[in-house]
């Protein structure tokens, strides 16, 4: 039963080497067979028995045989190995120096890139910092105060250029002038030697014509003489050959004359015979074109009629030939006619037989669809009575589900309401204790802006002081020290400055109350803008809030709150500590003494409450 199992479960091939003669005693079942055949027992033969518990057991007793005797060479080929794992004259061992070797070179050569790239990362940090150096002088070149200052520079040497460039241009105009004035003094000369040897040709000149003008009038009064004399001599022979010369010349030219008229005339007489001739040709060729013209005319006449009789006899054949060709479509068309007439009449009757087994097949289609309706109207009721009751239970149900939601959302509105109230409660809490830490973050934001204010002037004044020590050097450089102008506006700038505070003791141009760059000209007026407007409203209602505190508020004043609009040409004076309310242009320069009248002069004023800057005021 056992041996059936397995038969049936992996089938007569699944397990076994193909040929191994293994052949099922039983006969193939069809699938209709198998169920009912299960229980059937399967004989098979004692090699397949054989064959199918060592494939059960796994293996036989040769593979266990096999499988020790490999496991043996396994572990000899195993303590072999680790025998000869220590040595050096195999193959293995000399591989295993070699590749030692080429470790070992590979680690050297690691060593000496690794010292390269240390190398390297040195000179690309030392070349790093110089460029960070460089960026940092590049950055400090760009703030506004050594941008004024290089401006000024660039001023200063193009000024200078320009006095080198006009002195230059004096001494090279002297210099051509003094060329010119050479050269025109010896053309001067040149011009005049000139004239005066040609005044002198002239003069030879004048008097060689009228040596020939001489020499000329005495040739013709002899010629004129001469000539008298020959004509009185010519005279009496003159006369007397006039008139035997005449008619001798008149009678030798008669019979050339009488010779030219005969050949004119006898031109004549042949021009005559010749249009005659001509005449006479062109009437008989006129007279030969009438004669062609007249025959051509007749067998034209001729070709008209004979081509005219020629179309009547072709239009003849073609009606004869078009009334054989209708009646024969006549013929045709009827015999078509007959033909469609047989088909109409059976397809009539072929229709009527379909239309006739369409209303028996639609009539027994109705009765049948009537009674699904009816059968359908019926389950339709049933369904409805159910879904009715179904739907009473789940009103039933989803009334008391409300009314639970009910009494939940009423217990849960109290117990929010209560939440509400604590929060309110927890909120005007919360509300106080932020009332009092907004004054105290106030204070400290007061105190924190006098120090930074304090801090910024410090800073100021440091940028200041480096200004000065960059002016200072710059102004030492050698291509520098030539130029006067930058020499003395240097001076001027980083000289130590003295001036009168309203508490009376001097103050240097370092101190906190320096200002200096460009002003705007609503501020420098005293016209606040709309920012700083709010900034003292609000600073004054702080002020109003607590007690005992120092306020610094910006003033509406030239130098107080922002500007209201981007920056006029209005300036401040360099190297003074407070803000005018106008300057003068030579005060506006640089190295000027600034000082003003006593009428409308400017009164600076000194520190304020916590070493800020006081605000400017007029005397």
């Amino acid at each position: 039963m056992s041996v059936g199992i397995l038969q049936q479960n992996i089938g007569p091939n699944l397990g076994f080497y193909p040929g191994n003669g293994y052949t099922s005693t039983t006969a193939p079942r069809t699938h209709a067979s198998a169920r009912s055949h299960r229980g059937d027992t399967v004989v098979i033969s004692a090699l397949n028995l054989k064959h199918l518990t060592q494939e059960i057991d796994g293996a036989g007793v040769e593979e266990k045989l096999r499988a020790m005797q490999k496991a043996d060479r396994d572990r000899r080929h195993t303590l072999s190995k680790n025998r000869i794992s220590s040595w050096d004259n195999t193959v293995l061992g000399l591989r295993r120096r070699r590749l030692q070797a080429r470790t070992d070179r590979i680690d050297a050569d690691e060593q000496d890139r690794l010292a390269v790239d240390r190398a390297y990362a040195a000179k690309e940090r030392a070349r790093r910092q110089e460029c960070i150096e460089r960026a940092k002088r590049l950055q400090y070149a760009e703030t506004d105060l050594v941008k004024q200052f290089h401006s000024k520079v660039v001023l200063f040497e193009t000024l200078r250029e320009r006095d080198m460039q006009l002195e230059m241009k004096k001494h090279v105009a002297g210099a051509e002038k003094a060329i010119d004035m050479t050269f025109f003094h010896a053309a001067a000369a040149e011009i005049a030697r000139g004239n005066a040897k040609d005044m002198q040709a002239e003069i030879e000149k004048r008097k060689r014509g009228v040596l020939v003008q001489n020499v000329q009038l005495q040739q013709a009064q002899e010629k004129r003489a001469r000539e008298a004399r020959e004509a009185e001599q010519n005279d009496t022979l003159e006369n007397t050959l006039i008139t035997s010369s005449h008619f001798a010349s008149a009678e030798a030219t008669l019979p050339r004359k009488r010779a030219q008229q005969a050949a004119f005339r006898a031109q004549l007489a042949r021009q005559q015979h010749d249009a005659a001739t001509r005449a006479a040709t062109a009437e008989q060729v006129e007279l030969h074109r009438a004669q062609a013209a007249d025959s051509w005319v007749a067998r034209k006449r001729l070709q008209v009629a004979k081509k005219k009789e020629l179309e009547l006899e072709h239009k003849a054949r073609a009606s004869k030939r078009k009334q054989q060709s209708g009646e024969e479509s006549a013929r045709k068309a009827q015999a078509a006619e007959a033909r469609v007439d047989a088909q109409v009449r059976k397809a009539m009757a072929d229709r009527d037989e379909r239309e006739s087994a369409l209303q028996r097949r639609e009539a027994a289609k109705r009765w049948k669809q009537g009674e699904d309706i009816a059968e359908s109207y019926r389950d339709h009721l049933v369904r409805e009575e159910a879904a009715r009751k179904e739907r009473e239970v789940e009103e039933a149900a989803t009334l008391r589900n409300y009314l639970a939601v009910e009494a939940a959302t009423a217990a849960e509105r109290r117990a929010k309401a209560e939440e509400v109230l604590q929060k309110g409660k927890d909120l005007q809490e919360h509300h106080l204790r932020d009332i009092a830490q907004h004054a105290i973050k106030r204070e400290s934001a007061a105190q924190a802006s006098m120090l930074e204010a304090a801090r910024a002037a410090q800073k100021q004044a440091s940028e200041i002081t480096d200004l000065h020590a960059y002016m200072r050097g710059l102004a030492n450089e050698p291509w520098a020290k030539p130029n006067t102008r930058l020499q003395l506006f240097v001076d001027a700038e980083t000289a130590e400055k003295v001036i009168t505070t309203a508490g009376g003791p001097a103050s240097s141009s370092s101190s906190a109350g320096d200002h200096r760059g460009w002003v705007d000209t609503g501020r420098r007026l005293g016209f606040g803008s709309r920012q700083s407007q709010q900034q003292q409203q609000q600073q004054q209602q702080m002020q109003q809030d607590r007690d005992g505190v120092v306020v610094v508020r910006p003033s509406t004043v030239a130098g107080g709150g922002p500007a209201s609009r981007p920056q006029s040409c209005a300036r401040l004076v360099r190297g003074e500590t407070t803000l005018p309310g106008r300057v003068s242009a030579s005060n506006s320069r640089p190295g000027s003494s600034g000082k003003g009248g006593d009428d409308g002069g400017i009164i600076g004023s000194g520190l304020g409450v916590m070493g800020l800057p006081a605000l400017p005021t007029r005397a």
